[in-house]
């Protein structure tokens, strides 16, 4: 009838809480990131506490240390972000349900959100085990959130080069991983400047700046594996 109208597909950010509420459900019912996760932090974190030993409490070291363990509790919970999808026969079904911007911003929430999640559970634990002194904690928490923002955005990317590595080579996916030492270089130098009880003022500027770089640089390519 000439007086119907077609519904109006959903927005980016409606499309993105989809993928997002759709990723969490599937964590809750598998709990792959999480116990992963979990896994890699506790393990890492006990042997490298351990072998540390008294060093561990010192800003560098505990620095050093924090961001080691995030970095290694991230990659086991983030690394089969697209891989699922690869493996499981829906990458098709997703890029027929939603767009590149939808699938890709819902991937970064529900990274961002496992992360919280296990850095809640790497924070106690570092807590117990190593009890860094923290003199500026503000600081200390917009650094842990500037570089979670960056592992969220830059290892789903990772994860989607890794997931069609066998169409695109494994060079690419090999020298994807490396992008993200920037960023963490700038975090481990603001953790233990929080530490110390400065403020991480050109540590956060660095990582903010290298998250929006990384954001777009991400996209790009996410657009082309979408679309090949």
């Amino acid at each position: 009838m000439s007086g119907t109208t077609r519904p109006r597909p959903p927005g980016v950010l409606a499309g993105a809480a989809a993928i997002w509420t759709k990723e969490m459900l599937v964590e809750a019912r598998a709990r792959y990131s999480i116990g992963a996760s979990i896994v890699f932090a506790a393990v890492t974190l006990a042997v490298l506490s351990y072998t540390a030993g008294p060093q561990a409490r010192r800003p560098e070291t505990a620095a050093v240390l924090l961001w080691m363990v995030l970095l290694f509790s991230a990659t086991a919970s983030l690394s089969h972000a697209f891989g699922r999808e690869v493996e499981g026969g829906t990458w098709d079904l997703l890029r027929h349900a939603a767009g590149p911007g939808e699938v890709l911003l819902g991937k970064w929430l529900a990274g961002a959100t496992v992360l919280v999640a296990v850095e809640a559970l790497v924070l106690a634990g570092g807590a117990l085990l190593v009890a860094p002194p923290v003199g500026d904690p503000a600081g200390l928490a917009a650094v842990l959130g500037a570089g979670t923002v960056t592992l969220a955005i830059g290892l789903p990317v990772v994860a989607a080069l890794l997931a069609q590595a066998r169409h695109h080579g494994g060079l690419a996916a090999a020298l994807a991983f490396p992008v993200l030492v920037p960023g963490l270089f700038a975090a481990v130098s603001g953790t233990r400047r929080a530490l110390e009880g400065a403020w991480p003022g050109s540590e956060l500027r660095v990582l903010v700046s290298f998250a929006g770089v990384l954001a777009i640089a991400g996209w790009r390519l996410f657009v082309f594996l979408w679309e090949d």
